[in-house]
């Protein structure tokens, strides 16, 4: 049979173009019907027309069963995660009309695993010098470049992983490395972190925000990265480290309760690890020989966050009320609290909401 010789789809039978072959084990299948297959199966030409014909009908009945597909949790922008949770099944797929694209139907009892593949790249930038050639900078700068891609890993007759990339573009962060930061980067491997840590930007945590939330609902457990944020966000919400890790299971064994003995090593319920000269944003500890009815403990010489940090809230600069590490708005860091003291001799008020006009150690004007 020569090359040029009419072909026919050994499927359905119609007559195949001059481009449109798609080669079979043992036949010959036209481009239309190779459009009905999964998009995510990958072995067409290892594969018999017989195996081609089973999963064209298995195609079909998935046809049917998309007009019934409810998402309720819809996750990604481009390539998307779309949740049936009442049907307890999922799709993948970029289309915006899942009856024409017919995205495969997949139970969420068939997912055996699910994770984030974070890929990172950096190139060194350069500059011109006054002869025109291409020099680093002092200290060299860095763009890094990062791309999120979900791995799903499934039970599936034709297709046994489903692999897209989350961000639609590359996320690239320029390390501005100047002066003082010069000499704190980090080694990852040979692979030098930047010093803007990835995320302080606002895409990073976005798809970064994504990728646990597809992890989670697809494995129905909550990942490592967001148990690790919740904890840390409500030490930073000045909840305690006991009261983070415990709340729930351990409040009525005297960890953190009410008229506890308190001391100065002891971990708080209400403002964390708490140490006669650490800065915090509750009550405090007030004599460290003192039942208390207090959750926490003050040291006269224990300064009280000033930077809006009450009732586990603050403000940014930008106007608003945040009550985790970062701007909800504008993507700031949480600005560190600032201390109260006098100039001259360093006293520092027990209470700073109420301060005298001069110094009681100095007589120095406050």
């Amino acid at each position: 049979m020569g090359f040029f010789d009419k072909k026919y789809c050994d499927v359905c039978g119609e007559k195949i173009g001059l481009l449109g072959n798609r080669k079979l084990e043992d036949g010959n299948l036209c481009k239309d019907c190779a459009a009905k297959l999964s998009p995510f199966f990958s072995e067409r030409k290892s594969s018999t027309v017989e195996e081609i014909k089973q999963q064209l009908a298995y195609r079909e009945e998935n046809q049917r069963q998309i007009a019934g597909f409810r998402a309720t949790r819809i996750i990604g922008d481009r390539m998307k995660v779309m949740v049936d949770e009442l049907g307890k099944r999922f799709v993948v797929t970029s289309s915006s009309d899942i009856l024409k694209a017919n995205p495969d139907i997949i139970p969420l009892s068939d997912v055996i695993s699910c994770n984030l593949d974070l890929q990172v790249d950096d190139t060194e930038l350069k500059k011109e010098d006054a002869q025109g050639k291409e020099v680093s900078y002092n200290p060299p700068r860095f763009c890094y470049s990062y791309n999120f891609y979900i791995e799903i890993s499934v039970r599936h007759p034709w297709f046994s992983q489903i692999r897209f990339r989350l961000n639609s573009s590359d996320i690239e962060i320029v390390d501005e490395a100047t002066g003082m930061g010069a000499g704190m980067g980090r080694m990852m491997g040979s692979r030098r972190q930047s010093m803007v840590h990835p995320e302080y930007n606002m895409d990073y945590r976005k798809y970064q925000q994504m990728a646990d939330e597809i992890v989670a609902v697809l494995t129905g457990q909550p990942t490592a990265r967001s148990v690790a944020a919740n904890v840390i966000n409500n030490m930073a919400d000045g909840q305690g480290f006991v009261n983070s890790v415990v709340s729930g299971i351990g409040a009525g064994a005297g960890m953190a309760g009410a008229g506890m003995m308190q001391n100065p090593n002891m971990m708080q319920g209400q403002a964390g690890m708490q140490n006669p000269n650490m800065m915090q944003g509750q009550a405090g500890m007030q004599n460290p020989n003192m039942m208390q009815g207090q959750a926490g403990m003050q040291n006269p010489n224990m300064m009280q966050g000033q930077t809006g940090m009450q009732n586990g809230s603050w403000v940014c600069s930008c106007g608003m009320t945040n009550t985790g590490r970062f701007c909800q708005n504008c993507g700031s860091p949480q600005p560190a609290a600032r201390r109260l003291r006098c100039s001259n001799c360093g006293w520092e008020p027990t209470d700073p909401t109420h301060l005298p006009k001069f110094c009681p150690q100095c007589g120095s004007p406050l």
